[in-house]
């Protein structure tokens, strides 16, 4: 639901009918959609937990695995 508020908030700037794809202008701005956003934030996430100077940490992220 969040993706396509945020997709409309594209159509509105860019004059777009709802219709029309933003995929594009979001390639072209460099940004993501909401959906790959969160998938990568949580990329980010998980590899700081595998590299984490903690042990415990690394060593439940390896289990996890």
């Amino acid at each position: 639901m969040f993706n396509v508020c945020w997709n409309n908030v594209y159509r509105i700037v860019f004059g777009m009918h709802k219709w029309e794809s933003v995929k594009g202008i979001q390639w072209y701005c460099a940004r993501l959609d909401c959906i790959r956003f969160i998938h990568n934030l949580k990329l980010r996430f998980y590899s700081r937990l595998c590299y984490s100077r903690n042990n415990v940490v690394s060593r439940c992220f390896n289990w996890f695995l």
